[in-house]
């Protein structure tokens, strides 16, 4: 079974997410694994072609 969760800031998502990971189900944060490729350039050309220079930054950041 694959289960999203969603939500705004202060939702609850976290904590959700939480109780279904102590009770052993397999958990991926998003927001984590967003931040470990952000800075790969590769990463960063494949979002440009897809969404745009105006993705960037006046640094070419994310």
């Amino acid at each position: 079974m694959l289960v999203g969760i969603t939500g705004g800031i202060g939702s609850g998502k976290s904590a959700f997410s939480g109780l279904l990971v102590d009770r052993g189900a397999l958990g991926v944060d998003a927001d984590l694994v967003a931040r470990e490729v952000a800075d790969d350039p590769a990463v960063i050309q494949q979002l440009k072609e897809a969404f745009g220079e105006d993705l960037l930054d006046n640094e070419g950041k994310l």
